[in-house]
C-alpha cells in the first residue's frame, strides 16, 4: 500500500485479524489473516500519528480508509495476480521489468530467490496463503497472492502403496486433507492418519470402519471345591454306677457328656452311678462343590456392555437418631466388558467377570437381623486375542491343610496308649478356579434363522392323562402338535332359507 507520505512505523489495533509491515518510508504490506474490522495506526518522523480503518471480507480482501479521504475507500489488497502449487513443487515468475527488492508475508511457507533481475523462483514449503511483494527499479509494487496445497498426488500414492486394499478416498481442503471412504478395520484408519499427518497436521477424517463391529464373548467360570477331614477324641467323664453304651448323636451332648471333637459322631461307655465313663468322638468327611458359569454377552467395538445374572440382598445402614435404612447389594455372575476391534480380526478387550453367592457361615448380626457376606470370585484385565480365540485370564489352586491336638500333658504323648488322653483334627481343602474368555466377531442373522428359545418347543401344558396318571409335567412338543392333521370346520354349507 503506498501512502503518499514518509511513516516511522505502523501498527494495528488487533494482530488477530491482520498484521502490518513497514517496506520502506512510503510503503506498507497488510498481512490479513481472518475477516474482521479493526484500525490501523501510522505515525511519521515528527511522531504525528494517523488512524485509518482497516476492513477484512471474508475473502480476505482488505479495504482501507483514512481520515483524509472521508467517503472513500481504496482497496489494496486485492492482489493482482495468483500463483498455485504444491508444497514441493517450485514456480518461475517472469518479470517484465527488472526486480530490486522481493518480500514474502510469511517466509515459512515459501522461499524466494531472485534469478535474474527479471526472474524470480517462488519454493513452496508448506501449505497454506501468503502474500509475495516484488518492488521494481521504477517504484512500482507488484503483487501475488501464493496458494499452497498440499501434494495430493504423493499422498495418494504412498495410500496405494502402504494399504493397497484400502479404498480411501483423498481431496484436498486449502492448506489441509480430507480423507473419506471405508477402511477395513480401526488399524487401517490409524495407518492412513499416519501417513498423512506425514504431509500436513490439517486433517479431516470422514472415514468410516466396514466390517463387522459387534463382539460376542463369551466367559467360562469354573470352580471345583474339594474338602477333607478326619477327628478323633475321648473325652471321660462320670456316668453312673452300671456300664453302659450309647450314641449321643452328631455334635450333641450335655454339660456332663460334651464331646472333646464338636460337629462330630461320638460314643459313650459309662458306669451305673458314680463310675468312671467316656465319650469316644469320632468324625470323618469329604466334600465336594462345583461351579460353572458361562455367560454371553454382545456389544459394539469402542462400546461398554455389562450382564448380571442374580439378585439383590438386603443390607441395613444405621443412620442418624438411630435410624435404620436398607440398602441393597447385588449378587451374582456378572460380566462386564469394553470390546475395541483395532485390526483384521484382531480385538482387544478389557474384561471383568465376577461370580458370587452367599455365605452365611460369614453372617453379621445387625439390629437383631442376620446379614449375610459373600463368596467372590472376580477378575479384571485387557487382553488382545484373535476371532474365536481363547485366553485363560485368571487361574487359582489353593490348598489349606488345617490340623490342630489336644492333649493331657505326659500323658498325651505316650505312644498308643497316649490317644485315649489326646484328640487330634486334621481338615484339607483344595480349590481350583479358573477363568476363560473368548472373543468373536459377531453378525446379525434372520429372523427364520434364530435358533428356538428355551421352553419354546414345550409351549403346550399336558393333559390329565400324562399330569395325574404319568407324572408328566411336559406337554406334547410344538413340533408335534403341527403336525397333526386339521379336523377342519364341519357341518353343512350355506344359509337355510
Amino acid at each position: 500500500m503506498d501512502l503518499g507520505q514518509d511513516i516511522a512505523g505502523a501498527s494495528v489495533n488487533d494482530p488477530e485479524l491482520a498484521e502490518v509491515q513497514v517496506v520502506n518510508p512510503r510503503q506498507i504490506m497488510i498481512n490479513a489473516k481472518r475477516a474482521g474490522t479493526t484500525t490501523m495506526i501510522f505515525w511519521d518522523p515528527q511522531n504525528r500519528i494517523s488512524f485509518y480503518r482497516l476492513e477484512i471480507g471474508s475473502s480476505l480482501g482488505v479495504t482501507v480508509q483514512g481520515p483524509s479521504q472521508e467517503g472513500e475507500k481504496s482497496t489494496a489488497a486485492a492482489p493482482m495476480l495468483r500463483i498455485q502449487f504444491q508444497v514441493g513443487q517450485s514456480r518461475l515468475v517472469d518479470l517484465e521489468t527488472a526486480v530490486n527488492r522481493v518480500v514474502i508475508s510469511d517466509p515459512e511457507m515459501a522461499d524466494v530467490q531472485v534469478i535474474t533481475p527479471r526472474q524470480v523462483l517462488v519454493n513452496g514449503k508448506r501449505p497454506g496463503l501468503a502474500t509475495l511483494i516484488l518492488m521494481t527499479s521504477e517504484g512500482k509494487s507488484i503483487f501475488y497472492d501464493l496458494e499452497i496445497n498440499v501434494n495430493i498426488g504423493q499422498i495418494r500414492e504412498r495410500l496405494a502403496a502402504l494399504i493397497p486394499q484400502s479404498k480411501i478416498v483423498v481431496s484436498g481442503a486449502r492448506d489441509g486433507v480430507i480423507l473419506s471412504g471405508e477402511v477395513t478395520d480401526l488399524e487401517e484408519m490409524n495407518n492412513a492418519l499416519a501417513i498423512v499427518r506425514a504431509y500436513t497436521d490439517k486433517t479431516t477424517n470422514l472415514l468410516r470402519v466396514g466390517g463387522s463391529q459387534q463382539v460376542q464373548l463369551e466367559v467360562q467360570i469354573a470352580e471345583v471345591s474339594r474338602s477333607a477331614m478326619r477327628k478323633l477324641g475321648l473325652n471321660f467323664v462320670s456316668h453312673g454306677d452300671k456300664l453302659s453304651i450309647g450314641y449321643t448323636g452328631r455334635g450333641a451332648g450335655t454339660d456332663a457328656t460334651r464331646p472333646t471333637v464338636l460337629d462330630a459322631f461320638q460314643v459313650a461307655v459309662g458306669i451305673r452311678g458314680d463310675s468312671l465313663g467316656g465319650i469316644l468322638s469320632l468324625m470323618e468327611g469329604q466334600g465336594l462343590s462345583k461351579t460353572l458359569a458361562t455367560p454371553t454377552l454382545i456389544a459394539m467395538s469402542g462400546q461398554e456392555a455389562s450382564f448380571l445374572a442374580g439378585g439383590e440382598f438386603p443390607v441395613p445402614v444405621a443412620q442418624r437418631e438411630n435410624t435404620i435404612t436398607i440398602e441393597y447389594k447385588e449378587f451374582g455372575i456378572r460380566l462386564k466388558f469394553l470390546p475395541t476391534v483395532i485390526g483384521r480380526e484382531t480385538i482387544s478387550m478389557k474384561v471383568l467377570p465376577e461370580v458370587s453367592n452367599l455365605d452365611f457361615t460369614a453372617a453379621v448380626n445387625v439390629g437383631g437381623l442376620s446379614v449375610p457376606g459373600l463368596t467372590t470370585r472376580r477378575a479384571e484385565t485387557t487382553v488382545q486375542l484373535k476371532d474365536g480365540q481363547g485366553f485363560a485370564i485368571a487361574g487359582l489352586l489353593s490348598d489349606r491343610v488345617v490340623s490342630q491336638i489336644d492333649k493331657i500333658p505326659v500323658l498325651g504323648s505316650i505312644p498308643i496308649i497316649g490317644a485315649l488322653f489326646r484328640s487330634v483334627q486334621y481338615q484339607r481343602e483344595e480349590t481350583e478356579l479358573l477363568i476363560v474368555v473368548t472373543p468373536k466377531l459377531a453378525q446379525p442373522v434372520e429372523a427364520k434363522q434364530m435358533p428356538p428359545l428355551p421352553g419354546e418347543d414345550q409351549s403346550f401344558d399336558p393333559d390329565n392323562a400324562r399330569l395325574f396318571l404319568l407324572g408328566t409335567l411336559k406337554g406334547e412338543s410344538l413340533e408335534k402338535v403341527k403336525a397333526q392333521p386339521s379336523a377342519g370346520p364341519s357341518g353343512a354349507v350355506g344359509v337355510d332359507k
